[in-house]
């Protein structure tokens, strides 16, 4: 044996990222995932120093969200045992805290009365924050092989299969701090309450009060929500979009769904009726394991594809998207709470936006509902190569999507609506796995799904139109939103209303709606033909139309927001 692989693993994410509605905690769990491989691969380098009779060479192959693969190239290939020392060590120290400097930054922030100043951010008090994935749950196995003939494919299947294995026979969660009674907390106005639940996810027991005001006041809480809460609030995260796309001096980023969906410019009517409300998008990759099975045959390959698709196509992604989106005024809330401030009244600009997954063949985004559409209509775009002329690929074989896009209200529990948005992707998956699709959901209210989505999704569906007539091709998603709007400027709702109403109801009525669209102009007209090619049916094109009324929006921003 000279060389042996190792993997690692956050497993169990529910319990250690969507465990709460507190999208500071939220974003700090997932952000210390995403930080896992990284520092995997510093604490292998650990290893590598204190043991130089050992250790050649440690290669990172391939990385995800929260999770890596690695190669350590052995100095003696008859050194069995090392492979266990090395995983023995990284399980160890893998979950020791460790703190991390969080980069200074100059932001403009606004006065009550008409002032402008500028702050750094983060405070001098906060510069430094700590990583503390001890709250997550993380197997790591390794797997040397004495047979010559295993190939790459065969020595990583089975190194996936022992860590499948670790996890079943290990708990689902990291154990809390054991509390012995109630954390007292301090009020304002030097009263005293006493608090057996963590305030930040209202599972856990609380176990200290928090230093900082969270909310307004300091809380009680678990140690495990608080440090994610630490380090998904002060900074951690506008500095992660900066260093994965390489732009700088952008403005910060919103740290609730309240900043995300609220406080919509009074000039702004077309947006208004959509004030507090969200979209939360699902990205999967469609068959991206069978293609790495298939042409990853080797290390080198498995490199190739991991930096083709994380680095030059999501990461060239998110910088494209964010250079619009910092020019868009409608995807900057003017008047956010300045965190860094002692006056609660001063506020500062931040970009509406939340990634609260980035993995390469996964992710998700939580967006204002004004801009949902666009953005997964933009990123199906790229990834079609409509703007460059490069069609995503691997090996010649194209790189496609399955994905589902909910609009909702910024008080639905996120954990259910990231579950919905999922099973609309898997709903557009089940259908193309070749194709880039996309399932969209509006819930007004999301009691109204219950607890059997699929039956909600079934019992909405309209008569007669199949579950694949309702999905939207993603290549055409900003044609839609165009052609539509120029159709809206001349069909009231309540005139759509007849005409599905007259669709509905057969060939009997097909003379009314016929006049019905005799009433548009030629152009209105000719841009419903252009309509209609966009779906599979006039039955799920009257549909989609009603239920997306208000969220078919074209942004309007000189400044490079447009609809290309």
């Amino acid at each position: 044996m000279k060389k042996f692989y190792l993997r690692l693993e956050a497993v169990n994410l529910d319990n250690f990222v969507y465990d709460t509605n507190n999208l500071s905690v939220i974003r700090g769990g997932g952000l210390m995932l995403l930080e896992l491989p990284e520092h995997a691969r510093q604490k292998l380098k650990e290893y590598q120093s204190n043991h130089d009779d050992q250790i050649n060479k440690i290669t990172t192959i391939s990385k995800g969200a929260s999770w890596g693969l690695f190669s350590i190239e052995l100095k003696d290939e008859k050194q069995d045992c090392v492979p266990e020392e090395v995983a023995g060590f990284l399980k160890k120290n893998i979950q020791k805290d460790k703190p991390e400097p969080i980069n200074e930054k100059e932001i403009e922030v606004f006065r009550p009365e008409g002032e402008r100043k500028t702050e750094k951010w983060p405070p001098p008090d906060k510069q430094k924050i700590l990583y503390a994935p001890k709250h997550a749950t993380v197997m790591v196995e390794a797997y040397g092989s004495q047979e010559k003939e295993e190939t790459f494919q065969e020595i990583r299947e089975k190194l996936l299969a022992k860590l499948r294995w670790r996890q079943m026979q290990s708990p689902s969660i990291a154990f809390p701090t054991v509390v012995t009674g109630p954390v007292e907390v301090k009020k304002e106005d030097g009263t005293t309450e006493s608090r057996y639940v963590c305030e930040l996810d209202l599972v856990r027991p609380a176990a200290e009060q928090s230093e900082y005001k969270i909310k307004g006041q300091k809380r009680a809480v678990s140690s495990s929500s608080y440090a994610r809460y630490k380090y998904g609030a002060w900074g951690k995260s506008d500095q992660w979009y900066e260093k994965i796309t390489g732009l700088n001096n952008l403005p910060l980023f919103t740290h609730d769904f309240h900043e995300i969906a609220n406080n919509i410019g009074q000039n702004q009517k077309e947006l208004s009726l959509l004030e507090g409300k969200m979209a939360v998008i699902y990205l999967d990759g469609n068959n991206f394991g069978k293609l790495q099975q298939e042409k990853c045959k080797t290390p080198d390959k498995q490199r190739q594809f991991d930096k083709k698709l994380r680095e030059q196509y999501q990461n060239g992604t998110l910088k494209h998207l964010l250079d619009i989106i910092r020019n868009d005024e409608d995807w900057i809330n003017p008047k956010c709470q300045f965190l860094g401030s002692k006056n609660k009244d001063e506020t500062t600009p931040k970009i509406r936006l939340e990634t609260l997954l980035w993995g390469g063949d996964e992710l998700i985004w939580v967006a204002p509902a004004w801009r949902g559409w666009w953005l997964l209509g933009k990123y199906f775009q790229l990834v079609e190569g409509k703007l460059d002329g490069e069609h995503w690929e691997f090996e010649g074989v194209p790189l496609t999507f399955g994905a589902g896009i909910v609009f909702c209200h910024n008080t639905a529990p996120i954990y259910r609506i990231k579950n919905i948005a999922w099973q609309l992707a898997e709903e557009a998956k089940s259908v193309s796995r070749e194709k880039n699709l996309a399932a969209v959901q509006v819930l007004e209210s999301y009691d109204l799904a219950g607890t059997d989505f699929e039956r909600f999704r079934k019992e909405r569906r309209p008569l007669g139109v199949p579950v694949q007539d309702l999905l939207i091709k993603g290549g055409n998603m900003l044609e839609i939103a165009e052609l539509f709007t120029t159709i809206k400027k001349e069909l009231p709702r309540r005139q759509l209303y007849r005409l599905i109403k007259a669709l509905l109801r057969g060939e009997k009525n097909k003379t009314q709606y016929n006049t019905l669209i005799k009433g548009l102009s030629e152009s209105a007209q000719n841009n419903l033909e252009c309509l209609e090619s966009c779906f599979p049916s006039e039955k799920a094109m009257w549909f989609h139309l009603l239920e997306l009324w208000d969220y078919l929006i074209v942004p309007s921003s000189p400044q490079g927001g447009q609809t290309p």
